[in-house]
Formats: structure tokens, C-alpha cells, sequence
């Protein structure tokens, strides 16, 4: 199977062409977890404005958005030359197959080759990691792949808390499973905090490594028992968790993909909240560099 990390060497090399001699060379962009519920154009204006370079779009109904207003996603970020880099989706794996929603995206994202597919493994059946689940599972994400190599797209499992595939290893060890070129994993910081405590660092990302085409991150408290999401979902300037140590340390072992601003549940000014965090990522370059 391909190796999915993207950048080579272990040199910590800062951004020359971004405007931002300070930045990391780490695409950043905004989860649009971070901004009111429904979508609009002027929220993809609102992002470039601030400064980011890019966006995802989840197309779920609990954020009063579906796939039916991609096209309209895709005209506001081409008009803003932003990078769509992922639209998310809840993935039922009891089928066996790509959900049609699934295959809908897919045909809408076609050549959008910096655009994945990320995919939050979920079933009404089986409890997440439960090996009878993972047949089916397999099945679906090889479908799933199958579909997006044939436009050009890859597809990024998505750890997510309480779903059928909610841990690191879980994403990495079906996308091992699945066997497709075009099939990697995403590290969520907030949800590895919560279902894993943030333990096993050095293991977590020797198994990871080898397929991880995502990451996102968050201000966050350090885990001392089952923290709410209000804690370990905060302003990139907030919470006691070292995220620099975080992304400083996969970046020594060669990862140099796009990193996304989770910012589900942050109520107040939104874009103060994204102003502070694009501020707060401008400083962790400039950390690197004095080190």
C-alpha cells in the first residue's frame, strides 16, 4: 500500500510562497465546524477575509447542510480562490456499499484532486470497533474508493467519538484492510483527547504515519478524566494541552499535509474566534523558526 504522508525529509521547513515568511508550510484551513449552522457565501468570504487559505464543508442536516448545496460551496470557494479540501460525511457501513449521497459528492468533486472525501465510518448495528462490524465496513470504504479513484479523488477515514470507527488505529487498520491506493486516515486531535485520552502518542503515530493525509486541531484542555467537548474544543490560543508540542512532533516525523481548525461548538464571535486561531497558528511557525 502507498505511503500517504505528504513531504519528505524531517527537516522543519517554513512556508516561502504563502505571503507569511512566519507560517508553517502546513496548508491551514477552517473547518466550517467553526462558523454559524447553514451555509452561505458570505462565511466563505468571511474565512478569506480573516486569511485562510481554504475550508471543508460538512454536508450533514445537524449543521443544516447537505450535498444538494455543494455546487453552490464549490462556485463561493472558486470565487474566493480558496482549496475546498474536504467535504465530510457520515458513512453508514451496513450496506456494504458507497451511499448515494456518497457517490453524489463524489461526481461533484470530480478533479478536485486536493478535495477528500472524508468519511466518519458510522453503522446502526455494531459497536465501534466490533470486529463482526468490519467485513461490511471494508466493503463499503472499497467501494467508496473505488468510486472516488475514478475521479481522481482519495478518501480520508475520520476518527470520530462514538462512531463504528472511532479511534486512530480503528481508521488505520481498515484502511490497511481496504487496500486502495487512494485510501489514507485524518488524526482528529479533539476526538483522539476524548476516546484515547491523548495516550500512546508514539505508538498512535507509528501506525498512522504510513496513511495520514488529515489533521486537525484545537485549543484543548489535557485530558484529566471524560472532559465535554467545551473543553477540548477551544480557540487554537486556548487550553492547557500543548498543541504546539502536538503538531511539532508530526512534523518531525515528516508530515507536512493540510491542517484543519476544528471549532465545533465554540459559540461567541466567530470570527474573532478564527482570527485568534489563524494568529496563534502564524505563531507556532514563528516558535519553529527561533528554535
Amino acid at each position: 500500500m502507498r505511503r500517504h504522508v505528504l513531504g519528505a525529509g524531517l527537516g522543519l521547513v517554513l512556508c516561502l510562497g504563502s505571503g507569511h515568511a512566519d507560517e508553517l508550510d502546513n496548508p491551514f484551513f477552517a473547518m466550517d465546524t467553526g462558523t454559524p449552522n447553514g451555509f452561505s457565501a458570505a462565511k466563505i468570504s468571511m474565512l478569506a477575509d480573516v486569511g485562510y487559505t481554504g475550508v471543508d464543508f460538512s454536508a450533514l442536516s445537524f449543521f443544516g447542510r447537505s450535498v444538494d448545496q455543494l455546487p453552490e460551496v464549490l462556485a463561493a470557494v472558486d470565487e474566493r480562490r480558496l482549496t475546498l479540501y474536504a467535504v465530510y460525511l457520515d458513512v453508514f457501513i451496513d450496506g456494504g456499499v458507497c451511499p448515494p449521497d456518497v457517490e453524489r459528492t463524489i461526481e461533484l468533486l470530480r478533479g478536485r484532486e486536493e478535495a477528500v472525501v472524508w468519511a466518519a465510518l458510522r453503522s446502526s448495528r455494531h459497536e465501534p470497533g466490533s470486529p463482526a462490524g468490519e467485513e461490511s465496513a471494508v466493503a463499503t470504504v472499497r467501494s467508496v474508493a473505488d468510486r472516488a479513484a475514478a475521479a481522481g479523488l482519495r478518501v480520508a477515514l475520520y476518527p470520530h467519538t462514538a462512531f463504528y470507527a472511532e479511534r486512530v488505529s480503528d481508521n488505520v487498520r481498515l484502511a490497511e484492510a481496504v487496500n486502495r491506493e487512494n485510501v489514507g486516515v485524518t488524526w482528529n486531535l479533539c476526538h483522539w483527547l476524548k476516546v484515547e485520552g491523548g495516550r500512546d502518542f508514539e505508538k498512535t503515530a507509528a501506525l498512522a504515519m504510513p496513511h495520514l493525509m488529515r489533521l486537525t486541531i484545537s485549543g484543548a484542555d489535557t485530558p484529566e478524566g471524560d472532559l465535554g467537548w467545551d473543553r477540548l474544543i477551544q480557540p487554537l490560543d486556548a487550553g492547557s494541552y500543548d498543541v504546539y508540542g502536538f503538531v511539532k512532533r508530526l512534523r518531525d516525523l515528516g508530515y507536512r499535509g493540510p491542517v484543519g481548525l476544528q471549532g465545533y461548538g465554540i459559540g461567541g464571535d466567530h470570527r474573532g474566534v478564527l482570527t485568534r486561531s489563524l494568529a496563534a497558528w502564524r505563531a507556532f511557525g514563528r516558535r519553529l523558526a527561533a528554535e
